[in-house]
């Protein structure tokens, strides 16, 4: 049974993630961690999910709805709005919080959002549209969430000394016992997160340097500059295990890599960014032929890392400093992964919902399924994986910072880039990652590793800016 004076904060994964770990550190400072409870973060390995979720939403004395942007709108494969069905465990969540007298139910506006209104929500939900809502906002945040906590504390005393209601009477119809395949693969993947062997944790250092911003879950600080995901501060076993399928000896030795918080694009790069260069006279005025799929929201392909470089020299020059960069290596495997430890960020194989991959036998593009494209996609088609993060399989393959190795025998465990001067006779080769449209699907895994010259062009190239979110 929970202990007394509770704290339920509810959160979509895809729409206000890094709001949530940023307000759970300070709801930390302010009430003990017995009294928080942030969603699949907070179950230990080995608990049943379904179980402790029912028991910690029919016990909770405050219920924090996290609303942002996209809380709404955001759907499913087939287009139906998440928030509609039945299974999504969101709409249980707060439908169950707003069914409770004890519970006092707080809906919370991340990064502008709207306030829904009673006839875009589900019935069990329009209570919500009722509710006086908080903002949080970057510009306010200190000053918004001081509010926040005061208002938990006036809650908390209000809160009656009454039996909690039974766990038995209230989970009957709470969370449905079979299911959707989507939140099945969801709860596995979660659960794999929990048994990470090397203790990945989500929560996000906090970073008071980066123009007060390090509460944004994304960035974007110039109209040239792309979308950015904050991605926090962490711990994983990069490369593969020696039992995965189809792994490679280049995958391994596995080992323990600590990475700092850093930024990285939403999408691939786009030609309309790549174009923005041209027009501005960047790149190397090199204009990246499109091989008649065109251009606009298309990933920028045909690029050498060399070609990738000017783009962030051109970047750069947007902005204070020199913040963006390539990501390493180990950045960008641990941005892929996004807490999972499978071959796939998804799971335990490969699947055309997820990715645009190609067929079985070598270098040639598929269109099967949801992926519908034989060749290479607009961004955000597929959904993203946990960081927010899309394309982090297939598509493209993305230059990143390293200069290749067969192995990871004493590379960098702190997330840099292993770029120093090597024996290898590999200096002029720089690592891709993440499998393209023509690769076939084991090659998309989460481990699997690339590499071409820094000056060779394919359409299979492209690559995605990393930012700093330290000093300048």
């Amino acid at each position: 049974m929970m202990s007394a004076r509770t704290i339920f904060i509810s959160y979509r994964r895809s729409d206000s993630q890094w709001a949530a770990s940023r307000l759970f550190d300070t709801l930390a400072q302010a009430f003990p961690n017995d009294q928080l409870f942030m969603d699949v973060d907070s179950i230990d390995p080995g608990q049943d999910f379904i179980t402790v979720l029912e028991d910690k939403i029919a016990q909770c004395d405050v219920f924090l709805a996290l609303i942002g942007p996209r809380w709404l709108t955001d759907s499913l494969i087939e287009g139906q709005r998440r928030i509609d069905d039945p299974e999504d465990f969101v709409r249980i969540e707060i439908g169950r919080a707003l069914a409770r007298d004890e519970t006092v139910t707080i809906p919370i506006l991340l990064d502008g959002a709207e306030v829904p209104q009673e006839g875009e929500l589900p019935d069990s939900l329009r209570p919500l549209a009722r509710r006086q809502f908080v903002r949080l906002s970057h510009e306010g945040y200190r000053t918004e969430v001081s509010r926040l906590v005061a208002a938990i504390s006036k809650a908390f005393e209000r809160s009656q000394a009454a039996p909690p209601t039974s766990v038995d009477s209230t989970r009957k119809n709470m969370i449905p016992r079979r299911p959707s395949r989507f939140i099945l693969v969801a709860v596995l993947a979660t659960i794999a997160t929990c048994l990470s062997l090397a203790g990945l944790y989500f929560a996000a250092n906090q970073v008071e340097d980066f123009k007060d911003r390090a509460d944004l879950s994304t960035i974007k600080e110039c109209d040239e500059c792309p979308e950015l995901v904050v991605v926090p501060s962490g711990t994983f076993v990069m490369g593969s295990p020696k039992d995965e399928a189809n792994r490679r000896p280049q995958e391994g030795p596995q080992r323990g890599v600590r990475i700092d918080r850093f930024a990285l694009a939403k999408t691939e790069l786009t030609f309309d960014a790549w174009d923005a260069c041209i027009e501005d006279g960047g790149c190397g005025a090199y204009s990246a032929p499109d091989s008649g799929v065109g251009r606009g929201d298309i990933p920028a392909f045909n690029l050498s890392w060399e070609d990738a470089a000017s783009y962030i020299e051109w970047l750069n020059t947007k902005v204070s400093g020199t913040p963006y960069r390539f990501p390493s290596e180990s950045e960008w495997e641990y941005a892929a992964r996004a807490g999972s430890v499978t071959p796939y960020y998804w799971g335990s194989d490969p699947d055309r919902a997820h990715a645009n991959m190609g067929r079985e036998v070598c270098c040639i593009g598929s269109a099967e399924e949801f992926d519908r494209w034989v060749g290479v996609a607009p961004v955000g088609q597929f959904p993203p994986n946990a960081f927010g993060l899309y394309d982090m399989a297939g598509n493209l393959s993305e230059w990143v910072a390293d200069i290749y190795r067969s192995s990871y025998n004493k590379a960098p465990e702190d997330g840099s880039a292993w770029i120093e001067d090597s024996i290898s006779g590999w200096e002029e080769r720089r690592v891709l990652r993440g499998g393209s449209f023509k690769d076939r699907p084991w090659q998309v895994r989460s481990a699997q590793r690339f590499s071409n010259a820094r000056n060779w062009r394919l359409e299979i190239y492209g690559f995605r800016p990393a930012r700093d979110l330290t000093a300048e």
